[in-house]
């Protein structure tokens, strides 16, 4: 039924972005790929679409590192992008990466500068 799977995904989400005493947390866009690593095995991919349009894979402000090698914070997030948010880099570029212009630049992870 659908709510055991969101309650599954919610448990997993939990589970993996909570810190504990005997592991770290790890990142909102960390988990979110590799639930999309899960999809249509032991995620539900209706579920996993509900959750990637409402909520998103990085905080307003947070600062990420990016595949050109810039670091940028995050500036806005998009419904229907959660993984490709607007960043502006430390050169004061903006880049929305939801637009196909920019698909080939990635967000690869966390700064380490935080």
């Amino acid at each position: 039924p659908d709510i055991a799977s969101i309650i599954h995904f919610a448990d997993i989400y939990e589970a993996m972005t909570a810190k504990r005493t005997y592991k770290e947390s790890i990142s909102i866009s960390e988990c979110v790929e590799y639930m999309m690593s899960l999809s249509g095995t032991i995620v539900s991919p209706n579920v996993l679409k509900a959750f990637l349009l409402y909520f998103p894979a990085y905080e307003i402000g947070e600062i990420v590192k990016l595949s050109t090698g810039d670091e940028a914070v995050v500036v806005k997030n998009y419904a229907n992008h959660s993984l490709r948010p607007k960043v502006k880099t430390k050169k004061g570029m903006i880049i929305p990466l939801n637009k196909e212009q920019y698909y080939n630049i990635t967000v690869l992870n966390k700064s380490s500068n935080l």
